[in-house]
């Protein structure tokens, strides 16, 4: 069961609605693929946050430490 606040979605979440939005475009499979491994390491870096908690600064820091690691 969901016990999270109305209108709060996690991010794992999301990344499901991005993907299968992704896919109803016409992606390929390896197109959707690639962005779910993203999103997923994401996930595994910062935690399964609440997707309107993610600041700017989240991405660029997620995106400096790709970039260092």
């Amino acid at each position: 069961m969901n016990h999270s606040p109305l209108g709060s979605l996690a991010l794992s979440k999301a990344i499901i609605g991005f993907t299968n939005d992704k896919t109803a475009e016409g992606l390929t499979d390896r197109s959707v693929d690639s962005y779910k491994r993203a999103l997923e390491q994401w996930v595994t870096y910062a935690g399964d946050v609440e997707v309107s908690q993610i600041s700017k600064q989240d991405i660029e820091d997620y995106l400096f430490y790709l970039r260092t690691e």
